[in-house]
């Protein structure tokens, strides 16, 4: 089998297909074309800083029903199961705290000089900011509906990278063998020069060159990455605890694996802020590893 690479940039991540294929070239090149036209199809729906998304338009009518479409009503009931499911270590609402740290679309953190008066606005935030809970997502007449608060928005950050490389996953399927590697987010399909596992190497935040060590996946598995070395700014990281408003600091990095990348994904997210608490409440698939 033949072996291909192409590597392009969507969500500030590097992602990587890796494939394995005794077809031919312009057939492969086709199908990964179309993988990652998946990344660009996620970015271009759910993106919370491109105003025109369906994820922004939906924010934009907090305070009254909306309508919106079969998947993003999927991807948000998934979001609020698991916030239940973690009370609330999961919150797809905490656009309002990430923003106050200065984490926009300009990604302006002039904020952060000024710990003490940021921290007391946060505080301010967390104690007035509706609750997840509040929201009400509807099915009727084989149409879907959602009701945020007054000023109330809902990110997909936790997830849409996890759910591209799934649809990416989907559309190559058809290929022997073939891995996505999302900024170390990684699913993987067939058999590598007839091995039967892959071979993952665990991404060090102190020493990329040295490994933590390494997991196997099988065909179809995932492995998704949290930690907050990926985009930290003094103090401030984006895995905040939606309970006090702060960067979570129990763990430098974790590691989860599951049977597809949304989950893998999702949970994470859950676990870098619960630490080990999280083994508490992962599904039966998954496996958690912490640094």
């Amino acid at each position: 089998m033949k072996y291909f690479l192409e590597t392009k940039i969507y969500m500030n991540t590097h992602i990587s297909i890796h494939i394995y294929s005794s077809k031919e070239k312009e057939f492969v090149m086709g199908m990964i074309k179309d993988a990652f036209s998946m990344f660009e199809y996620v970015v271009k729906k759910y993106s919370r800083f491109d105003p025109s998304s369906e994820l922004s338009i939906m924010n934009s009518k907090s305070g009254s029903e909306t309508e919106i479409s079969a998947e993003l009503y999927m991807l948000i009931k998934h979001s609020l199961d698991v916030a239940k499911l973690s009370d609330g270590a999961f919150d797809p609402t905490i656009i309002d705290i990430l923003e106050a740290y200065g984490y926009t679309a300009k990604y302006d953190f002039d904020k952060l000089k000024n710990r003490e008066v940021l921290e007391k606005e946060i505080m301010g935030i967390v104690k007035n900011r509706p609750s997840y809970k509040d929201i009400v997502l509807e099915e009727r007449n084989g149409k879907y509906y959602i009701t945020l608060k007054k000023g109330q928005r809902i990110d997909l950050g936790g997830c849409g990278k996890g759910y591209a490389i799934d649809l990416a996953y989907d559309s190559l399927k058809g290929l022997e063998s073939y891995m996505i590697d999302a900024g170390g987010d990684i699913r993987c399909y067939g058999l590598k020069d007839g091995i039967d596992k892959w071979n993952i190497g665990l991404y060090n935040p102190d020493d990329p060159n040295k490994p933590l060590g390494q997991v196997e996946l099988s065909s179809g598995e995932s492995i998704a990455c949290s930690g907050s070395f990926a985009r930290k700014v003094d103090y401030f990281h984006h895995l905040i605890n939606p309970k006090t408003g702060k960067p979570e600091d129990k763990h430098k990095v974790c590691f989860v694996t599951a049977n597809n990348a949304l989950i893998a994904d999702t949970f994470a997210t859950v676990s870098y802020i619960l630490g080990e608490e999280a083994r508490k409440i992962l599904p039966a698939s998954t496996k958690l590893l912490l640094s």
